[in-house]
């Protein structure tokens, strides 16, 4: 297998889970990248866009982290901010410090070339962006040529000129970050319907 991608459906945008033959079944990244581990040596691209779903907070322990690792073919990585960043978990949960911004790099495999990641309105992940972009600069992840975001906001299309105005800051602060490395970045604004 080369490429593997998850979407959420609709039906399950609230609750992450869903009934099949009268048992509780819920989504978990983790339970992705285990299924997927026959296929760590070959698989080139992932994505999980789960962003309407509530990943359990086991799932943003250090876990699944490792597993991703393990993919030593992966080119192309697409998440969103909650499938991996513990800045969703109350501090004393997350086993993190409190300015730690480390949720991408720990986990990035070294060959990945391009990373696309969702963040939600709360920025949760940007300052991890951030020091990713640190890294790269001091010459970490030599293979990654782009970084796409996109910011998923929740609400009404009449606060497109505020929200556009905050992208645009997002957007530049990450071109600072990375400045000088070679890699792309891109900053999108994405409506949740």
């Amino acid at each position: 297998m080369k490429a593997f991608g998850l979407r959420a459906n609709p039906l399950w945008e609230s609750s992450g889970f869903w009934v099949a033959s009268g048992k509780i079944h819920r989504l978990s990244p983790t339970q992705v990248l285990d299924a997927l581990t026959p296929a760590r040596q070959s698989l080139e691209s992932l994505t999980l866009r789960l962003s309407r779903l509530r990943i359990p907070a086991s799932d943003l322990q250090a876990y699944w982290q490792p597993l991703l690792s393990q993919f030593s073919a992966l080119t192309t990585l697409v998440l969103d901010e909650q499938a991996f960043c513990r800045h969703w978990l109350p501090l004393k949960k997350s086993g993190r410090k409190q300015d730690e911004a480390t949720c991408i790099t720990t986990f990035l495999p070294q060959t990945v070339s391009l990373l696309g990641i969702r963040l939600h309105h709360h920025f949760h992940a940007y300052s991890d962006i951030v020091h990713l972009g640190d890294q790269v600069v001091a010459g970490h992840f030599k293979s990654l040529r782009r970084v796409e975001t996109e910011y998923l906001y929740d609400g009404r299309e009449d606060k497109a000129d505020e929200v556009a105005g905050e992208v645009e800051a997002y957007r530049t602060g990450l071109r600072r970050a990375f400045e000088g490395s070679g890699v792309l970045v891109s900053a999108d604004a994405v409506w949740r319907d």
